[in-house]
C-alpha cells in the first residue's frame, strides 16, 4: 500500500485553535528587510485575566517564499499555544489508518479463533472416541464356520 502524503495548512490550524479558545485573529506581518529572505511573524493575544491580555509575537525562519515562511510561523504558533492551553491535535489520517489496519487485525484474529474452536472441537471428537472404544470381545464359537460377529478365518491363515 503506498503511502499518502496530506499537507496541513498551519495557517487554517492557526485560526481554528484561536477560534476554539476564543482568541482574536492571528495578524500577520512583514518586515521590510534587503537580505533577500522573508520573515514572517505572527501576533496572537492571549487575555490573561478580565481586562488584560498579552499579544505575543512568533517569528518564523526566514524563507525567499512568503507562504513557506508564513507556514512555519503558524506551525511554531501553534506548537506554543498547544503548551499554553494543553492541547491536542487529533490526525485523523492517523486515526484512519490506525482503525483500517485494527480493523484487519480483528478480522485475522476472528478467522485464527474459528479456526482454534474447530480444531479444539475436532480433538474433544477425538478424545471422546478413544475414550470410548468400540471394540467388542470375539469369543470363539463351537464350530470352524463362526458366527456373523466373528467370521470364519481365511483359507491360508493359521488358526
Amino acid at each position: 500500500m503506498a503511502s499518502v502524503v496530506v499537507t496541513v495548512c498551519f495557517r487554517e490550524l492557526l485560526r481554528d485553535v484561536c477560534q476554539k479558545y476564543s482568541l482574536a485573529a492571528p495578524r500577520y506581518g512583514i518586515p521590510v528587510e534587503n537580505d533577500g529572505l522573508i520573515s514572517v511573524y505572527v501576533e496572537v493575544e492571549i487575555p490573561r485575566g478580565e481586562s488584560v491580555a498579552e499579544t505575543i509575537r512568533y517569528w518564523g525562519s526566514p524563507f525567499s517564499d512568503v507562504d513557506q515562511s508564513e507556514e512555519d510561523t503558524a506551525r511554531r504558533a501553534v506548537a506554543k499555544l498547544r503548551d499554553e492551553y494543553a492541547f491536542e491535535i487529533k490526525d485523523a489520517n492517523l486515526e484512519d489508518k490506525k482503525f483500517y489496519e485494527n480493523f484487519e487485525l480483528m478480522s485475522e484474529k476472528e478467522l485464527l479463533v474459528a479456526e482454534r474452536r474447530e480444531l479444539t472441537g475436532n480433538i474433544e471428537k477425538c478424545f471422546e472416541m478413544l475414550q470410548r472404544p468400540s471394540v467388542r470381545c470375539v469369543r470363539p464359537t463351537s464350530s470352524g464356520e463362526g458366527s456373523d460377529e466373528d467370521p470364519a478365518t481365511p483359507s491360508g491363515y493359521r488358526v
